[in-house]
């Protein structure tokens, strides 16, 4: 990133509000996918007879959130840096 000429405070605050901005989208995207993961979990042990729906759902739901979390920060720094250009920086890479 190019900051000559940039105030180095209006900077600060812009990465903040770009950083939450981008926690509260990765939040939302973990927990649907967790909650997406279990239903699918459980929507399998039922078609192959399996007896443990709840563990189904549960083992569904974490692997879901391991799958999102991997990519969730890959994810995070595209969004802060869409929200940075957005926001007229120089973004170099």
């Amino acid at each position: 990133m190019d900051l000559r000429g940039e105030d180095s405070g209006r900077f600060e605050a812009d990465l903040k509000a770009c950083q939450s901005y981008a926690a509260k989208v990765e939040e939302t995207a973990t927990t649907s996918g967790a909650a997406t993961g279990g239903a699918i979990g459980a929507a399998i042990n039922v078609a192959v007879g399996g007896g443990g729906v709840a563990v189904a759902a549960g083992t569904g739901a974490i692997s879901a959130g391991i799958i999102s979390g991997t990519s969730a920060t890959q994810r995070k720094k595209q969004l802060i840096r869409k929200c940075l250009d957005e926001r007229g920086y120089n973004l170099l890479d």
